[in-house]
């Protein structure tokens, strides 16, 4: 038995990208591990005859086939029943992993065993590898409970590596768009110690020549479900109910919907224009936005408030969890 078991879903990935994120696993430093990657497409051929390949000159991987489109969730949860290591990672289809990251994130839990959950911090890089940008995360424990009561999830999915068992008990939901946050508010919920090292550990992929992608298209219910998850998360919280609260079908208000896409090519333009510095017209958008659909800013800043707030008291967070915790 493997001591990590490495999870991937993959659906429509370009093939150059798959072979990058399954090399990159492949020759991690530390060698002590399965790959278990199933593929949602049963109509990709072009991936299944290069899993199969893989399978033949690797016998560390395990490779499997949806019968019919299942969607990422059920996906995860599927490689997550398969796993049979102490620990798992996450692994997107198309990101990479660098050579040391199973190496620093497994000696950083054996180093503090109190931690069940770590994440790293990443690379942003374009559908032409190249370097476009860093994500940085608030690192304790303490941080991640409150950003994710408050606003949004902190760990980065794909940088995710933890304890099989907390895996097997919360598995993911059928909760599209927010999985991994729902995941994240329900380990909040049971207590669960969390942690994010500074260190990038992996290069994660955005591709910027799509300017509407799946998630643009599905912002709106992104917003909605990511608000439900907090809503749920505090109310459990507060109540100290037993039990987590249940999915049930979420009202998407047809108007706000609406009105959200519309405003759309005025959010990629905010982007645009953030990234260029041209403070007069992302000032421009800003009011665009705001006039027409005030919850796709709002939201957004409170997003950027919080984590501000919390990134000054983090180092201090820091050096409490270390004395009391051993983190």
């Amino acid at each position: 038995m493997a001591t990590l078991s490495v999870i991937m879903a993959l659906y429509n990935e370009r093939p150059q990208d798959a072979i990058m994120a399954i090399d990159s696993i492949i020759n991690q430093t530390f060698s002590d591990f399965e790959l278990i990657v199933i593929l949602d497409n049963p109509e990709n051929n072009e991936l299944r005859i290069l899993l199969e390949r893989y399978v033949h000159k690797d016998n560390r991987i395990l490779f499997k086939i949806n019968e019919t489109n299942l969607g990422l969730p059920e996906t995860l949860n599927r490689a997550i029943e398969l796993a049979s290591g102490e620990y798992i990672a996450r692994m997107d289809g198309d990101d990479i992993s660098y050579p040391e990251r199973f190496e620093i994130q497994l000696s950083y839990l054996k180093r503090y065993p109190s931690l069940d959950l770590i994440g790293s911090n990443a690379i942003i890089i374009d559908e032409n590898n190249q370097r476009i940008g860093t994500y940085k995360k608030l690192k304790s424990n303490f941080a991640q409970q409150i950003i994710t009561r408050k606003a949004s999830i902190n760990l980065i999915h794909p940088t995710w590596l933890g304890k099989t068992e907390w895996f097997k008990k919360l598995k993911y939901r059928n909760f599209f768009y927010v999985e991994d946050y729902d995941f994240i508010a329900r380990a909040t919920y049971y207590g669960i110690k969390m942690h994010n090292i500074a260190e990038p550990l992996i290069a994660t992929r955005i591709f910027q020549n799509k300017i509407v992608s799946v998630s643009r298209i599905k912002a709106f219910e992104q917003l909605y479900n990511a608000r439900k998850c907090r809503e749920w998360l505090n109310f459990a919280i507060k109540y100290k109910t037993k039990e987590y609260p249940s999915l049930h079908s979420i009202y998407y208000p047809p108007e706000d919907r609406e009105r959200y896409q519309r405003i759309i090519p005025d959010l990629n333009a905010l982007r645009t224009s953030l990234k260029t510095g041209k403070k007069i017209n992302t000032l421009k958008f800003l009011i665009r936005i705001l006039t027409k659909c005030p919850i796709a800013i709002t939201y957004r800043a409170k997003v950027a408030i919080w984590q501000n707030l919390l990134k000054i008291i983090d180092p201090l967070c820091l050096i409490f969890e270390q004395k009391k915790y051993g983190i």
